[in-house]
């Protein structure tokens, strides 16, 4: 019986007993990507496991085999009843849906683990785990690792972050850190925000318990991202502030704002992720990335978000115009280029000492630029870099004034378009 079967017996109704005749069962509509999914041949599975996700990084997949997708499918179709019918074994999420780990480790016939969600008895989601020595990397922190998962039931690829076996004092502040950091989340569900596909805690084998999630896969960081033109910088500054705008107006200040910290999709849009050090606005206390430091007093944490805003724009601009000079050549953005030699030379101090930041600045004329024309990306990092909070704009007027820009740039390219 194929898995496709299993699930239309479960989910059909049962005949009318006045009418021996079983009624017809059309799955609803919701069912649809789950019959394609379910359906996969094992050669289908094998190749797009072997083509990997459509994303600038490479991963190592190599050791998954034509068999191990025969033997995941087989799998699938031998115990899927089984699980969906049976209670025990699944644990609850926020949101109402169920999930339930497989491990490859415990059954022999399953080369690789899966990780399955129910919503009220139907799967919605069956993702394939690459866990085998250096297999589906995506990277690795102090304190986390992030591999690829493939989601047989939606045929999409997705990260899956985990916490990495450390010391037992380290390990207990490493999952607080990581169940509040999927808390906060959870709490900003914007479009520009990363968001959590599902989440929990497994046990390993040493009676560890390890927090993880599993997250849509970005095609990059904006790190690694260049600009091909000013509409994209004006479009990476609104998302951006969209999505700071998120937290803001929930009284919480971000905090390590970073182009690392920015994830780019397919689609061109824009998310913030990794909400480590996410805190409520009031929270004074240092903490973040020391070249985005914000080294000036202040009395709401915010505002170390609006100065490293202003550091990320130029930074952004920078990396557009020397991988697109002007022609004619002009003279070069004064902010965005004081931003990126500031930054360059910052990055190599990794402490948090105000009065070294303090000079930095000064000796780089951050704060000490002449007022570029308004309503464009060079007044916008100019308005942001201020040694007196009071005189930054407030976040909404800085998107007022990029969504200016970006409507002055598309009117722009339309009109010099052939």
């Amino acid at each position: 019986m194929t898995i496709y079967n299993i699930l239309g017996t479960i989910n059909a109704p049962q005949s009318d007993p006045e009418n021996p005749t079983p009624a017809l069962y059309s799955p609803p509509l919701k069912q649809e990507p789950l019959k394609s999914a379910l359906t996969l041949s094992p050669s289908d599975l094998f190749q797009k496991i072997s083509k990997g996700p459509s994303t600038k990084k490479t991963f190592n997949l190599k050791k998954f085999e034509q068999q191990d997708a025969i033997k995941t499918l087989d799998f699938m179709n031998s115990h899927l009843k089984e699980w969906l019918e049976e209670p025990a074994g699944w644990s609850s999420l926020d949101d109402g849906r169920e999930v339930r780990r497989i491990r490859g480790k415990e059954h022999r016939d399953l080369p690789r683990t899966l990780t399955l969600v129910r919503e009220n008895g139907q799967l919605q989601n069956a993702y394939l785990h690459f866990n085998k020595k250096n297999e589906g990397d995506v990277q690795e922190g102090s304190y986390n690792k992030v591999k690829i998962v493939f989601d047989l039931i939606t045929q999409e690829w997705a990260a899956y972050r985990t916490i990495k076996s450390q010391t037992p004092s380290s390990l207990i502040d490493a999952n607080k850190q990581a169940l509040e950091e999927i808390r906060l989340q959870n709490t900003f569900k914007g479009p520009y925000i990363q968001s959590v596909h599902a989440s929990g805690q497994h046990i390993k084998k040493d009676n560890e318990t390890h927090v993880w999630s599993l997250q849509p896969l970005a095609k990059l960081d904006a790190f690694y991202w260049t600009p091909q033109s000013e509409l994209e910088v004006a479009s990476f500054a609104q998302h951006t502030i969209l999505a700071l705008k998120e937290l803001h107006d929930k009284g919480y200040a971000y905090r390590d704002l970073k182009s690392e910290n920015i994830l780019i999709y397919p689609n061109g849009v824009f998310k913030l992720t990794d909400f480590g050090l996410v805190t409520p606005s009031g929270e004074l206390g240092l903490c973040g990335t020391p070249s985005f430091l914000y080294p000036f007093q202040r009395t709401d944490s915010r505002t170390d978000d609006l100065w490293a805003l202003g550091l990320l724009v130029g930074e952004k601009m920078k990396d557009h115009l020397r991988s697109h000079p002007c022609v004619p050549p002009a003279p070069p953005p004064p902010c965005a280029t004081q931003v990126f030699s500031y930054l360059k030379k910052v990055e190599k101090h990794s402490d948090f000492d105000l009065d070294l930041w303090k000079k930095e600045v000064d000796q780089y004329r951050l704060t000490d630029q002449k007022e570029p024309k308004p309503q464009t990306l060079e007044h916008v990092i100019w308005s942001l870099l201020k040694k007196k909070p009071k005189k930054m704009p407030s976040l909404e007027n800085v998107l007022k004034e990029v969504n200016q820009i970006l409507e002055n740039l598309k009117n722009q390219k339309n009109h010099t378009s052939p």
